[in-house]
């Protein structure tokens, strides 16, 4: 006679790593949704923002929406962001501010340019310093 039970319980290990596994292709994949990586300037008050946007019209559609700067952007990921805002706050919490915009300095933007944001012509600022 065949044992129904041991069998049931031979494939309950490795079901349930299936499932397990599905969950984190699920999150995993939702993490690395792309969208647009974006830096903008803000004159009034010499501050930059970094963000994340799902889509270009979106993107437009803010900027027009608040008179900011745009300085570059690009396509990413929203985990990319979340990355490089928990390594900026790491590395230069003297450069956010309350809203957790950057105030503006030749440090944050060559920590951003190491990390390969999109910052456009700010660098050029900083490497003609360095150059000096």
């Amino acid at each position: 006679m065949i044992n129904i039970d041991s069998y049931e319980l031979a494939l309950i290990k490795p079901v349930m790593k299936s499932i397990a596994n599905l969950g984190l292709y699920r999150q995993n994949k939702a993490a690395l949704r792309q969208g647009i990586l974006y830096t903008v300037y803000i004159k009034n008050k010499n501050l930059i923002k970094i963000g994340f946007i799902e889509g270009l019209k979106d993107l437009n559609s803010f900027l027009h929406a608040t008179n900011l700067e745009l300085l570059d952007k690009r396509i990413g990921t929203k985990r990319e962001f979340e990355l490089i805002k928990i390594t900026i706050s790491e590395a230069s919490k003297e450069h956010l501010d309350s809203n957790g915009n950057y105030i503006y300095s030749n440090e944050i933007i060559k920590l951003l340019d190491v990390l390969d944001w999109p910052i456009g012509s700010s660098k050029r600022s900083y490497k003609k310093k360095l150059v000096r």
